[in-house]
This record gives structure tokens, sequence and C-alpha cells, in this order.
């Protein structure tokens, strides 16, 4: 990794001196989440750990070719310097967008920031877990996106692990639809299809066979005041569009999961539904699950097969609440302490967390820069930054 840098740096200015414009961002991310309660598959913790990504790169042809690299450095805050990891960065994004509306085509690919946040919103906790995105942040292998004026359709491709002696093939790929009928519509709906692959290691004997999971959640949904689906949730940070929002969601979680070793296949299948209201400040999110026992192969496979939160295994019903405060909402920095309780049968917990980010890049730099001149202000895009 060292050597990668050094190439890097290396290279830079001869890079720069052909190239259009030269291209940076700085990630800078706090995190304290203090777990209490559960059961033994969500044991009692504490995550207390800093984050940190920065990124050099270039842009030609009008910032439609662009290439990145840098490093993402996670430290926990407990004073022991050799535990924390730094994972290198190195990726090429092709763009044909709008530079007024964001709409149009992107490819990403190599190892690239991960985008948690998709269409204004987190990933569904039955697809990545709290604890994942700690310790996760980085895509192995390709991401591509079409942003419309009816939504978008997005697909990852997450090469987690290569095949050796010691490890098994892992990956998944997941594809994401959103559409809305009109602009302005109130309706939407809001589709994840995500398949999940653990294979054998190198040389492994009978006893270790392949393994598989394949998730489909199609969702309706309603969220008020009814706009154009890509601006709904720009006021979660800080445009003010509106001072009340409230989004509804729901539909079904099928899933299909088999250890080929076995020769028998699992079909839990359940309801799901996904809340959230803001007012100013203030919002407030239900996560509601009732249906068969998801992630059956769990005990045997784990984290290496699913990428979800531990609470939907075991559980034919769960709820999970979320009530966030943003204490700051503004271009370079979001403050937000929230309170996260948990209930299904015989578990209750309780989560208290604080998270704390910064952010900037080239481009917002001269934005900012630009409006402020003007006496104007901006106000960043939710789909274009990677959130924990």
């Amino acid at each position: 990794m060292k050597r990668f840098f050094l190439s890097f740096l290396l290279l830079m200015p001869v890079l720069v001196a052909t190239a259009q414009d030269f291209e940076w961002s700085l990630d800078a991310n706090a995190v304290v989440n203090n777990r209490e309660g559960g059961d033994e598959t969500t044991p009692d913790q504490t995550f207390l750990f800093t984050t940190l990504t920065p990124q050099l790169g270039l842009s030609m042809d009008h910032g439609r070719h662009r290439i990145m690299g840098g490093v993402v450095w996670r430290q926990p805050l407990n004073g022991d310097w050799d535990e924390g990891k730094a994972v290198p960065l190195l990726h090429y994004r092709w763009s044909m967008t709008d530079s007024v509306s964001g709409r149009g085509y992107e490819v990403r690919i190599g190892q690239f920031e991960r985008r948690v946040i998709t269409a204004g919103q987190r990933l569904p906790y039955y697809l990545w877990s709290d604890s994942l995105g700690y310790m996760e942040p980085v895509v192995r292998g390709i991401e591509a996106r079409w942003l419309h004026r009816h939504g978008l359709v997005e697909a990852t491709l997450d090469w987690r692990q290569m095949q050796s002696h010691r490890r098994r093939e892992a990956f998944d790929f997941t594809v994401h639809h959103l559409w809305q009928p009109s602009a302005g519509s109130p309706f939407f709906t809001n589709t994840f299809i995500r398949y999940n692959h653990l294979a054998k290691r190198k040389d492994a004997g009978d006893t270790e066979g392949v393994n598989d999971n394949l998730i489909v959640n199609p969702m309706l949904g309603l969220h008020f005041p009814a706009q154009e689906w890509d601006r709904f949730h720009a006021t979660r940070h800080g445009a003010g569009e509106a001072p009340f929002a409230l989004n509804v969601q729901a539909g079904l979680l099928l899933s299909l999961d088999r250890a080929r070793i076995e020769h028998k296949w699992h079909a839990p299948a359940g309801f799901v539904m996904r809340a959230s209201g803001r007012w100013r400040w203030l919002e407030l999110e239900e996560n509601l699950y009732a249906g068969g026992t998801q992630m059956p192969l769990y005990e045997h496979f784990g984290s290496r097969l699913y990428l979800g939160d531990q609470y939907y295994y075991n559980h034919k019903t769960y709820s999970r609440t979320d009530l966030t405060w943003h204490v700051v909402s503004r271009d370079f920095v979001d403050l937000d302490a929230k309170l996260t309780f948990h209930a299904a049968k015989g578990v209750t917990a309780f989560w208290q967390q604080v998270n704390v980010r910064f952010y900037v890049d080239a481009a917002m730099f001269k934005a900012h820069r630009r409006a402020r001149e003007a006496g104007t202000s901006t106000v960043w895009r939710d789909d274009v930054r990677s959130v924990y």
C-alpha cells in the first residue's frame, strides 16, 4: 500500500499538468454508539472511533472522466495506534449527467467509498446493518446509476472477499429501483433486489459448500409534501423547503436461502414497513417487520453471508424506532444525536449515538464560494455523500 500511494503522489504533478481539473475531497467522521440490552446475537458494546477519508484525483472532458485515489483510515478512540485500519481507494468514474439537475448516467469501478445513502434514504437495515457500515466503508467492484425524471436505477457489485486457501469467496449484487409516476406525485415505488454469495475455500473438503441468499423487497410509498423524488429528502440537511415532511412505505420481504450441500431451500417471507416524519430538526423513523424468521443460515455463516441487522435473525416480529435530533445541518458539517429502541420477542435494547461529520470537495467548495459571493446559500445533495 505504501508503494501504491508513493507512485500515485509522484505521478500527480505530471497528470495535473495535462488535465483540465484537479479534484480533491476530505471526509471526516466521528461516531459514538453505546448499545445496551439485546441478546447473545446483539451484545452490549460501545463503538467509539473516527474515520478520515482524503482523496486526490483528476477530471477530464468537463468532468466526464475522473480518477481518484486515497485512503479510508478508521481509528478507534482507545489510545492504541496499532488498532487503526487503513483501506486504499482507487477508482475511475465515468459520468454523463446534467450539471444542474444531476440526472444522467454514472459508473464507478475500482475501490471506492460505499454509498449507504441512496435516493435520500439509508439502505434498509435488513440489507445493511449499522455495524457493517462502521467496519466495511469500501466497495470493491463496480457501481452503475441512472438518474432520470421519474426516479433512479442503480446496481452495485461488491466483491468482498477473494478465494484463497484460508478465505472463502464472497460477493453481493444489489439492484435498486425507485420510480415516481409523475413529477410532484406523492406516490412512489421502491424496490430492492440483492443476491449474496458465499463460496468455498480453495481445495476445501466435502463438508464445505456454496451458499446463496436472494432477497426481493418491493415497496409502495407515499410522501408529503408531494414533490419530485430527488427533492423530497433535501430538507433533511438544511434546505428548509418545508418545516414538516412525512414518508411512509410498505411492502414484502421475500428471501430464498440455501446451503447447497444440504440440498434444501428456505423461503422466509414477511411484511415490512418504514415510516419517517420530520419536523424542522427533529426526525422520527419506525421500521417494522412481521413474518417468517429471516437469515435462516445465520447461525452457520453469520455476516460472511448476510449483511443485514442481526435483529432480523430468529425473530418473527421486530420493531426499530429512531429519534434523531439534527443538531447542526450546515453546508460542511452535520451533527446528529440519535436514540434507538429495539423490540422483539423477549428482547429489548436501547442505543445512544452521536455522529459528527465534516465533508468538502473541490466542486462543493467552488460552488459554496460562488454562492457566498453572490449572497445566496447552497445545499449538498444527499446522494453524493456516503453516510455511515
